[in-house]
């Protein structure tokens, strides 16, 4: 729960769009999903459906609107430091607890409903995540699935990811690592010391590495584990689940407070080690 969140989710026009979708559904799911509709929750047969609908609407607009208000604070804090997942579900949860506090008070205020309002907050605290729990995830899903797609496209559109001719025989040496895709096609042959790290997404090895002094990419379809193989047995170690880095080329390390990480050789920084290597990595380093 140590790691950050996504960037996308920080993006105001990105919480805009859930935000649009998760009022459109929820005035939708109140009208046709019986057992949580809004009269469930009101105790004053006086109002008529119509009356209900209009105070559904009511509620869930200014609930949309105060997210919208708490998301774009979250964004302000987020450009200042860091948030991890933990730290963000935390916020959600507040979210949540907030809103419900404005449900009850208005519904009790506004439709005199009879019960208190602990027993009023009880159901509006049960009732509000299961209402926000389906286009979140469908939301966040369609995201995430968005992010890597565009990341793969810009990659594949860079000019950096040319891939290079196909060489010669005579041109390999038994000391390069020889870089091939899933079908066993050389892509890159190369000295281990101008590798610097592989970074993994979905099915594709991104690897970073210096050609005349100049840092370059190669999208290798390939798995990160088929790459690690290679990489073992030339000084590279994994220190994050989409993470192998060239020991050789870290220059420091350092621990801040969601967890370690370490910076290399031409200004790379911001490399993440995860908890489960945690432990290799500082007594790699310590142990030089």
């Amino acid at each position: 729960m140590n790691r950050k969140i996504p960037e996308y989710l920080m993006k105001m026009a990105t919480n805009i769009k859930i935000l649009a979708f998760v009022a459109i559904f929820s005035i939708v799911f109140i009208c046709v999903y019986n057992p949580l509709t809004f009269s469930s929750f009101i105790n004053n047969p006086a109002h008529t459906p119509q009356q209900q609908l209009v105070y559904s609407t009511i509620t869930i607009i200014a609930g949309v609107l105060f997210i919208l208000a708490s998301r774009w604070l979250l964004i302000h804090i987020y450009r200042k430091s860091s948030l991890t997942i933990l730290q963000y579900c935390l916020w959600l949860f507040g979210e949540v607890v907030i809103v419900a506090t404005i449900y009850s008070s208005f519904n009790l205020l506004v439709t005199h409903d009879n019960r208190n309002f602990m027993d009023f907050f009880r159901g509006a605290i049960t009732f509000i995540p299961l209402m926000l729990a389906i286009p979140y995830v469908v939301s966040y899903l369609y995201l995430s699935l968005k992010d890597k797609d565009r990341k793969i496209n810009k990659l594949l559109a860079s000019p950096s990811f040319v891939l290079p001719e196909p060489m010669a025989e005579h041109t390999l040496d038994d000391n390069n690592i020889n870089f091939c895709d899933n079908k066993g096609d050389l892509k890159l042959s190369i000295r281990p010391n101008h590798v610097y790290y592989a970074e993994s997404s979905s099915n594709y090895t991104t690897i970073h590495y210096q050609n005349n002094g100049k840092m370059e990419r190669l999208l290798l379809r390939n798995t990160m584990k088929s790459v690690e193989e290679q990489l073992a047995t030339h000084g590279f170690a994994r220190c994050h689940r989409t993470y192998i880095i060239n020991l050789k080329k870290v220059q420091l390390v350092r621990k801040e407070r969601d967890g370690y990480y370490l910076d290399m050789e031409n200004g790379i920084t911001n490399i993440p080690i995860s908890q489960t290597y945690a432990a290799k990595m500082v007594m790699l380093f310590t142990s030089k």
